[in-house]
């Protein structure tokens, strides 16, 4: 008597369906994945885990965006995720449910966006989501937006196993920050 395959939840089901649509459109698989996100959690720790309002994340999102794409640009959308149990950002969109309303998962998750609106083609589907140029992209914006300098999350992260891109393979923000921005940069970082 040949044995019943289990029944799939929704869930399962969804993450097949992705994982067979990866397949065919070529996406590579996202070995770093797990590594990403245990690096974050271990070696960046709970040092910017201040939790904020979503006033505060939309805020700080757009500033970061402004920085990147211009004031002018088109804003990236940011919604609050209520009914969602993760964070997720594409070139258009950012989802925060409200445990995900700080600055390590905001920087994290606007990594991914600038990724996808600078290389929509070549990032979304020929990139792993976090691979080399993630890795780069998320050290860039902790040096710029974060506590840690970039230098040593890239010196942290390949001690860690991680492979990290050069500076040059993601984009930089468009200005190079003058003493007036930096001030009110810091200013705005310490309202946070």
């Amino acid at each position: 008597m040949a044995k019943k395959k289990p029944k799939l939840t929704q869930t399962q089901k969804e993450l097949n369906a992705t994982a067979a649509w990866s397949r065919k459109v070529g996406r590579p698989r996202d070995d770093q994945q797990k590594k990403v996100y245990r690096f974050g959690q271990t070696v960046l720790g709970d040092s910017n885990r201040q939790d904020w309002t979503f006033e505060q994340a939309k805020s700080f999102v757009n500033y970061v965006w402004a920085c990147y794409f211009g004031p002018n640009a088109q804003p990236l959308a940011v919604y609050d995720g209520r009914g969602r149990s993760c964070a997720s950002a594409s070139g258009e969109k950012i989802y925060l449910p409200r445990w995900a309303r700080n600055r390590d998962i905001i920087l994290h998750e606007l990594g991914h966006a600038i990724l996808s609106r600078k290389y929509r083609q070549r990032y979304n589907f020929h990139q792993e989501a976090h691979g080399p140029e993630f890795v780069r992209m998320h050290a860039e914006l902790h040096g710029g937006f974060g506590h840690w300098p970039s230098v040593q999350i890239v010196k942290l992260a390949k001690a860690y196993g991680l492979r990290v891109a050069r500076k040059d393979a993601v984009p930089k923000p468009l200005t190079d920050r003058t003493k007036k921005e930096s001030e009110t940069r810091e200013r705005w970082l310490d309202r946070c």
